[in-house]
């Protein structure tokens, strides 16, 4: 997936006041990657202090169970 729309989109979202919520997905490659550096520093200098929300949902059906991980910040300029 390019980035250039998205950049467009939260731009446009962020300057009109709102929020909004980046999915990723392991298979995104660096962006993968960069955000998760952004958490491993929380975690490194302490994360009860870390501005940011999580929640785990696990659910059972068909055969398999699957995990649903969210960790959500406020943290700003982590998508450039």
């Amino acid at each position: 997936m390019r980035l250039e729309p998205r950049r467009r989109s939260q731009k446009t979202i962020i300057e009109g006041g709102g929020d909004y919520l980046l999915a990723v997905k392991e298979n995104q490659g660096h962006l993968f990657e960069d955000i998760r550096s952004l958490f491993d520093v929380d975690v490194a200098q302490g994360i009860e202090y870390a501005p940011y929300k999580y929640a785990k949902v696990i659910n059972k059906g068909h055969g398999r169970i699957e995990t649903r991980e969210c960790w959500v910040t406020d943290k700003k300029n982590i998508s450039r």
